[in-house]
């Protein structure tokens, strides 16, 4: 196999920096920028808070971390850690002040449990006021949850018997149960469910609104829902002992969880700042004339965004693009002389871990996905020599990228189709 003349495996970082492994003298170094601070999952299976600048080494979907990278967002949710203040009405239901061992490095023993009281009703917390959102757009209401007596927890917007959105997940079965909306204020769109470790989930519910201001809850049942309503379908007679640990709730104005946002002190809203991912001065590492770039990496989510990796020259009119697009598709695009000369489009789930190769070299452009060719074209100019500088996890100053990404090489080659092949399967 060749050896690449950038190779990008997340393992060393400082604030500031992630380190490539090649080339060994740290010239493709990635600087990156994130001027807040932010979560991830680490090798333990549990919520780490890192600084400011300090890149997202996420190892949510495997015992070897990779790169996340998520958009700004705002957690409007003020007491996300403490449930048992007056911020959270609680519907038959109680909240266990104790301190429990929660999902979390920074926060360790602020679980708490949901418990059930005794009467025949609802046993749920709603938010006691309402929170302030964008009409017309999408939300994202999560919690981290796991199981104590109870199995059927669900996360939910509304709670009157009129209008509501509801997503109940069986925590033994690790699924969604049922989920749907009533009336025609909410519009129900997705609910899951993710494991942290430790016998933690994070449940979310995806969902859209004509409101601007809306309450949040999470409830028990001991049964499936049989609507939407956590009013008419969660009642049922408690033990007074039953219940769940809680932890961390989370309200954002995107159509997708991400990592959880928490203030350094309760009482206000908490914003993570994008982040970006970038190295300039790249002319050594990087043949303009012929090359491959191979990328392995998955989406946060569908959405109607670009979202790019590429190798650019100083005005960013040239260029080579592997990226996710406004269409969700497996997207790859060379520029030259500020013209298109190649571009195709696969469909995949681009949400699973892909790996992807695109080839460049005059008349000989070939894009690979997960060991097969999906297309190529024998005609089409590249970039002129020592025109591509730089690499970037974006283009144009937009466009982020805003995924996982666990394994990126450039190549001053253009790979053979069997060395392709090989290189993606």
């Amino acid at each position: 196999m060749a050896i690449p003349s950038i190779a990008m495996i997340p393992s060393g970082y400082k604030a500031g920096k992630l380190y490539s492994v090649l080339p060994t003298n740290g010239n493709a170094d990635l600087d990156v920028v994130r001027n807040s601070t932010a979560n991830r999952i680490n090798k333990d299976g549990l919520i780490e808070s890192m600084a400011v600048n300090v890149p997202l080494l996420d190892y949510s979907d495997s015992t070897c971390p990779s790169l996340l990278l998520q958009p700004q967002s705002t957690n409007l949710i003020t007491y996300p850690l403490s449930f048992g203040n007056s911020y959270w009405y609680k519907s038959g239901a109680s909240i266990e002040v104790q301190g429990f061992a929660s999902p979390s490095v920074d926060y360790p023993t602020s679980a708490f449990k949901l418990v059930e009281d005794t009467s025949n009703s609802q046993h749920a917390i709603w938010s006691s006021s309402s929170v302030s959102v964008v009409a017309n757009t999408y939300l994202t209401f999560s919690a981290y949850v796991k199981k104590v007596d109870r199995k059927y927890v669900a996360v939910s917007i509304a709670h009157n018997s009129t209008n509501g959105t509801v997503a109940q997940f069986d925590l033994d079965t690790q699924s969604l149960v049922y989920s749907g909306d009533v009336g025609t204020i909410y519009t129900y769109v997705s609910g899951g469910i993710e494991t942290i470790g430790n016998d933690w989930y994070k449940l979310s519910i995806v969902l859209q609104t004509t409101l601007t201001s809306i309450q949040p809850a999470i409830a028990l049942s001991d049964d499936i829902f049989t609507s939407p309503s956590i009013l008419n379908s969660a009642n049922y007679t408690g033990d007074g002992t039953s219940g769940v640990y809680i932890f961390g709730a989370q309200l954002e104005q995107l159509s997708y969880p991400t990592s959880l946002m928490l203030p350094a002190v309760e009482g206000s809203t908490t914003t993570r700042l994008k982040d970006e991912v970038s190295k300039s001065g790249l002319s050594a590492d990087i043949n303009s004339a012929e090359g491959t770039l191979f990328v392995e990496m998955s989406a946060l989510a569908l959405t109607a965004t670009n979202r790019r990796i590429s190798l650019t020259d100083v005005a960013i009119t040239d260029f080579v693009y592997i990226y996710f697009s406004s269409t969700n598709t497996l997207s790859a695009r060379v520029q030259a002389g500020g013209l298109q000369e190649y571009q195709y489009d696969f469909a995949v789930d681009i949400t699973q871990l892909n790996k992807v190769a695109l080839k460049w070299k005059v008349n000989d452009f070939a894009f690979y996905v997960n060991g097969v060719k999906v297309n190529s074209q024998l005609s089409g100019n590249v970039p002129s020599a020592n025109d591509l500088v730089s690499l970037n996890f974006e283009a144009y100053g937009s466009s982020n990228m805003e995924g996982n990404v666990n394994d990126l090489q450039v190549f001053k080659t253009a790979l053979s189709d069997t060395k392709l092949a090989e290189l993606t399967s």
